[in-house]
């Protein structure tokens, strides 16, 4: 992907103000020309992801298969990683090992 980096012109700059986390679209006698994204919300990442034809063909073909993973299970794991991380990094303090 081609990417452009020009200085923005005063009046397009106004557009951004008081932008969320949304989109406005720049149109050309009502046909959509362009989108406008914060650059606070969404990073280069983010941006290639999103215009990536590729990527979204991989999760078209992620969504019409039949393989998957439970969101229960992804949550479980990310659960026992994080329980497991956080006995890493704070020990319980005062406990005795017996000799």
């Amino acid at each position: 992907m081609k990417t452009t980096t020009l200085e923005a012109p005063r009046s397009l700059l106004d557009l951004t103000r008081g932008m969320k986390r949304g989109y406005t679209v720049l149109t050309r006698d009502g046909k959509p020309v362009a989108y406008l994204f914060s650059a606070a919300h969404y990073d280069e990442e983010d941006i290639g992801y999103m215009t990536d034809p590729k990527f979204w063909e991989m999760v078209r073909q992620r969504r019409e298969s039949d393989e998957f993973i439970p969101l229960e299970q992804v949550e479980a794991e990310i659960a026992a990683k994080e329980r497991a991380e956080s006995k890493r990094n704070h020990p319980r303090k005062g406990r005795r090992i017996a000799k």
